[in-house]
């Protein structure tokens, strides 16, 4: 599954999701696979390496082309489901878990539109919803046709990633550690859980569910990095 998400992506990205990292009792302050896919994209995007559809007027550069986004959603997802078959055969495996979480939201953040590292904001409209005057030097971004699909499955692979220690109570380090590493990446939790009619009290319970996470990983780990 981590080589198929490797494929998609360009070199300088593949690297960075291919570093080793420890998810274990002893050890799990270092980067999990959410970071890896965080910094794997945060990392193309900058490099102007993701080639999306956008819509054009008369003017398109393509002396930047390196990975469509069709391609990186097509990996992601193709990765996911080797993870969901390795959860279905042993549904315990917390690291299965990890990479199906990080190539869910991964897909879902890239089928948005958004540029990637550059904030928290909302996905791009659609391609249908955009206008521009013809002959206008311009182009603007679309979200993904199927970015519905994308952000629904990434919501439930979420969903059973909150859960899934109450099902199997081990790891607890390390589960709270990485519940706490998600709730950081504010691009993909703004997408998740942003609705027009929300107000401030629904984003106090995500702020206070990432409190608890952080002290229930301090309390498991009582480090300096955990501490702070």
């Amino acid at each position: 599954g981590v080589a198929m998400i490797a494929q998609c992506l360009t070199s300088s990205a593949a690297e960075i999701i291919s570093r080793p990292y420890a998810m274990d009792q002893n050890d799990c302050r270092q980067q999990t696979p959410l970071d890896l896919m965080r910094l794997a994209l945060e990392d193309m995007e900058h490099k102007g390496e993701i080639v999306r559809k956008q819509k054009m007027s008369s003017y398109e550069d393509t002396s930047l082309e390196k990975v469509s986004d069709v391609s990186i959603i097509e990996g992601l997802n193709s990765a996911a489901e080797v993870f969901r078959r390795c959860l279905d055969i042993d549904p315990g495996n917390f690291d299965c878990m990890l990479w199906f979480v990080a190539a869910m939201l991964g897909s879902m953040l890239v089928g948005s539109g958004v540029e990637i590292g550059f904030g928290p904001c909302l996905a791009a409209k659609a391609d249908y919803l955009i206008d521009i005057e013809p002959g206008a030097n311009t182009s603007l971004r679309c979200r993904h046709v199927d970015y519905s699909d994308q952000r629904a499955n990434a919501s439930s692979a979420l969903r059973e990633f909150m859960s899934w220690q109450t099902k199997y109570p081990t790891n607890g380090t390390c589960y709270h550690h990485a519940i706490k590493t998600c709730l950081e990446w504010k691009e993909v939790i703004l997408l998740l859980c942003y609705r027009p009619l929300q107000n401030e009290n629904y984003f106090q319970k995500i702020y206070s569910l990432y409190a608890y996470h952080a002290i229930a990983w301090a309390e498991h780990e009582p480090s300096e990095e955990s501490l702070e």
